[in-house]
């Protein structure tokens, strides 16, 4: 039976790391602007855009 210290046994913290940089966030909010609800494209909005386009039927 293996023993591991306690600090190893809890999980680890998870850490989040955006796809997107500040940059290419930047060229997108400029590139296409916002209406109604949000005040600008969001990187959350940019991944689901991008996951979603290989999904696409149109």
């Amino acid at each position: 039976m293996t023993s591991f210290p306690a600090s190893e046994m809890r999980p680890k913290k998870h850490t989040r790391r955006d796809s997107i940089t500040d940059i290419g966030l930047s060229h997108f909010q400029r590139a296409y602007r916002a209406r109604g609800e949000g005040s600008s494209i969001t990187k959350e909005d940019l991944f689901y855009y991008i996951r979603g386009q290989p999904h696409a039927v149109d």
